[in-house]
């Protein structure tokens, strides 16, 4: 968003400077326009990151996920599709910055009349690949959305089957049976919670004990712990739905089991 910013007043700059040329003003103004699309759709985007709460209902946080790659996928992807026509105005604000000479009308016409036609060409490729359910799609989608999006999407489907095995595990639920208590021997300082879950038996891989603790089902000496990373140190006690695991310190005198 502050280099939309930057870019916008750069721009305003340039153009406000050749006020006499038309194309160099109506070059100017869609750059200008483009600009505050930009930070808009940053702003939006930050906001919807904002609403990503792994705290909060999990019903919201996936909505909001989905507005996010909704946006990210559908709206963003057209502000790059415009440099179909406003690379034009772009190339000609170079050439006047380096050459001090206005590019001609013709060829100013002639491409922004190619870039139209390219930009119409890529909507109608894409309406056709949403039409035909092209797996392209799903690849650009993909793209779009980014690296991070996917992962997050993949801890809340975790959290989700956790909720859900949780709900369906009566060996999780404390309103209808004790507490399983469970001591673990601690070999140093201390550990991370996602690796004392693991070695527990409570998850069977990182991930999901990344879920489980992302879910808000854990707590640490009983307040609440949202980070898989904690530090947990001998003499602190961990619990979760029906279960409760306290660290002990290992007695290095203690001689190993035959």
């Amino acid at each position: 968003m502050l280099c939309a910013i930057a870019l916008s007043g750069i721009i305003a700059h340039s153009w406000l400077r050749c006020a006499e040329q038309a194309a160099a003003v109506v070059g100017g103004v869609l750059l200008q326009a483009w600009c505050v699309a930009l930070a808009a759709s940053a702003a939006r985007q930050l906001w919807l990151l904002s609403q990503l709460d792994f705290a909060r209902p999990l019903l919201q946080t996936q909505h909001a996920l989905a507005q996010l790659r909704r946006w990210r996928t559908r709206v963003v992807p057209w502000l790059g599709v415009a440099f179909w026509v406003l690379w034009v105005a772009v190339a000609d604000a170079a050439w006047r910055a380096f050459t001090g000479v206005w590019l001609p009308y013709a060829w100013l016409l002639c491409n922004v009349l190619v870039g139209v036609l390219g930009g119409i060409g890529t909507w109608l490729g894409y309406r056709r690949l949403q039409r035909s359910g092209h797996p392209w799609l799903e690849r650009l989608d993909a793209a779009h959305a980014g690296r991070s999006i996917a992962r997050t999407d993949t801890v809340l489907e975790q959290i989700a089957r956790f909720q859900r095995e949780s709900a369906d595990n009566p060996r999780l639920t404390a309103t209808e049976h004790t507490m399983q208590s469970l001591e673990f021997d601690l070999d140093g300082d201390y550990i991370e919670l996602n690796q004392l879950l693991k070695l527990a038996g409570i998850a069977d891989s990182g991930g999901q004990g990344k879920a489980i603790v992302a879910s808000g089902a854990v707590s640490v000496d009983g307040v609440q712990e949202l980070r898989k990373t904690a530090k947990i140190r001998p003499g602190q006690l961990v619990q979760l739905d029906g279960v409760e695991i306290r660290v002990l310190a290992l007695d290095p005198d203690a001689e190993p089991d035959a």
